[in-house]
């Protein structure tokens, strides 16, 4: 059964059957009827974008299961995927003291929302998390018959998602004589999001596709104990970043740079690929919203 973060540290929750299926607008814009979606690249500075964690599960939900099934999903796959239901999500949420939910990355309007709002569907959008994702040069320059290239691509949740399993960071850039030469990760998991962090993990940054990308995959929980927590509390992978050198043999004059950042909404295994000229695409197993980006010149 999917394993859903709820708004007490100790309580996990199974969902009952959805048959609320709705998106905002900007989702449908940028998603629209693909399997997969990869973002108009370069085309203005975008280098960072925020997407909400209920709307990555609304547009999946918004499959039939027949569609599913075509992507990749197993009859069981589909079943957890349509257990998420806003209701149960927001009587959680409110069975939670104020000081809970604020622990927890959400404002005094989002909870006097949940709270008060009449209408559940409006009231259960506060309960999901937001997840910000950007990308950033360090150094772009040219020596010596090699260009030289590093970015940093940063995420960082404003309140705990519902869906905790593994997440994943990728990042790429839109020419393909740009490989990866070195690379480095952190994850920061704190009790949350402006706590202090309990764990800070390296990450282990992994290439694909000849190396012309960068990926590393995190579990977005873990447990810790000290003095004032004996026993293990649950603490969440709130936000981390990935540092990739790149070098190409060539002068290159101008370059996009992207990143992306894939939230696994049940429990799939996640897997990345990059094409070459900045695209970014996960697996089935991953709900993603459009690039970060950022064209750089010489």
């Amino acid at each position: 059964m999917k394993k859903i973060l709820v708004f007490t540290i100790s309580v996990c929750l199974c969902f009952g059957m959805s048959t609320m299926v709705y998106a905002d607008d900007s989702l449908v814009s940028y998603i629209g009827d693909t399997d997969k979606y990869i973002a108009p690249l370069f085309t203005s500075e975008a280098n960072e974008v925020t997407v909400s964690e209920r709307d990555m599960i609304v547009y999946l939900q918004g499959k039939t299961d027949r569609e599913l099934k075509d992507i990749g999903y197993t009859n069981s796959e589909v079943n957890e995927l349509r257990e998420i239901n806003d209701v149960e999500v927001l009587n959680e949420a409110k069975k939670c003291t104020d000081e809970e939910l604020g622990s927890r990355g959400l404002t005094e309007r989002q909870i006097y929302v949940i709270r008060n709002e009449s209408d559940a569907q409006l009231a259960a959008k506060e309960v999901y998390g937001k997840v910000t994702y950007t990308i950033n040069k360090v150094t772009y320059s040219y020596s010596s018959g090699n260009t030289v290239l590093k970015i940093k691509a940063a995420w960082k949740w404003s309140s705990r998602p519902v869906c905790t399993f593994i997440d994943s960071l990728a990042t790429t850039t839109s020419v393909s004589d740009f490989l990866v030469t070195a690379s480095s990760g952190t994850v920061n998991y704190r009790m949350s999001p402006s706590g202090s962090a309990k764990k800070t993990k390296s990450l282990s940054v992994h290439t694909k596709n000849s190396g012309i990308g960068a990926y590393a995959d995190f579990s977005t929980e873990t447990t810790f104990t000290d003095t004032t927590h004996p026993r293990p509390t649950t603490i969440f992978a709130y936000d981390g970043s990935i540092n990739v050198s790149y070098k190409a043999t060539k002068k290159i004059k101008s370059v996009g740079i992207s990143t992306l950042y894939g939230h696994c909404t049940i429990a799939m295994t996640p897997s990345v690929s990059f094409d070459g000229t900045g695209g970014i695409s996960f697996s089935t197993s991953m709900s993603y919203g459009p690039e970060a980006y950022q064209r750089l010149t010489l």
